[in-house]
């Protein structure tokens, strides 16, 4: 099974549309029902990273013998502490436009204090506002997502800027260089920063492959979602030492 994380102010239906050519079980963390699900142990995105990482490998653990991981954006910071945590467990990890971590303390100051801000506001301003002014944001290249109307929980939205803050992020790239897992690391071509930041994860990855999408900024796989979905199909469904290039 592929175990899909979404990412900030997303939803689990983000991925509905997608065909992997296998079965997907997709998380959710910001939509108001998630603290009534009995079963789900991250109801409120307090635990930090590593904590998260522990218990999502356990949730997993109990119920699939042979799982894949896909991260996008926050989800692929979530999904390499993931498999750092327990490199054993995943059978391939497709990682999407993600940071591997801040280089310098003052990097991570800096972004503290503007996720904190962003939080605070989280609280207490109207969603639908904020979910206006997100989708603003340059990263995206202007694409926006289109989806159903979805009810947010504040709480949980404003939790996850303090809790899984890049500034609560170690470098992740030293540990990434002891991984041997088959890894694909995707990014759209306009998405300059994280084009950057992907190339370098790569190049410490002995295990990795890289894919680019054309013509796409940060939210490649909605951009290209036919070229994304025969990249990760390819990876996932040939053997490892089947040749992959695009």
């Amino acid at each position: 099974m592929l175990w899909c994380l979404h990412g900030f102010f997303g939803s689990a239906h983000d991925f509905d549309g997608f065909d992997f050519g296998v079965e997907k079980e997709c998380l959710d963390f910001f939509t108001a029902d998630v603290p009534t699900r009995n079963d789900f142990p991250f109801k409120e995105c307090r635990e930090s990273l590593k904590r998260f990482a522990k218990e999502f490998n356990h949730y997993v653990r109990t119920r699939d013998k042979n799982p894949s991981l896909l991260g996008y954006s926050l989800g692929g910071r979530l999904a390499l502490h993931a498999l750092l945590d327990d490199p054993e467990l995943w059978k391939k990890t497709v990682i999407i436009s993600a940071h591997p971590g801040l280089c310098t303390e003052a990097e991570k100051q800096e972004r503290a204090a503007a996720d904190l801000h962003l939080a605070k506001r989280f609280l207490c301003e109207n969603l639908a506002a904020l979910r206006s002014e997100w989708e603003k944001n340059a990263l995206f290249g202007g694409f926006r997502i289109t989806r159903e109307e979805i009810q947010f929980s504040r709480n949980t939205l404003s939790q996850a800027l303090i809790s899984w803050s890049l500034a609560e992020q170690q470098d992740l790239l030293p540990q990434l260089s002891d991984l041997q897992n088959d890894v694909l690391w995707v990014v759209g071509e306009r998405d300059e920063k994280f084009l950057e930041l992907g190339e370098k994860a790569c190049q410490v990855m002995p295990g990795s492959r890289f894919c680019v999408i054309p013509q796409a900024s940060h939210r490649a796989p909605w951009q290209q979602q036919q070229f994304f979905e025969e990249c990760v199909r390819n990876f996932l469904c040939h053997h490892e030492e089947a040749e992959l290039t695009w």
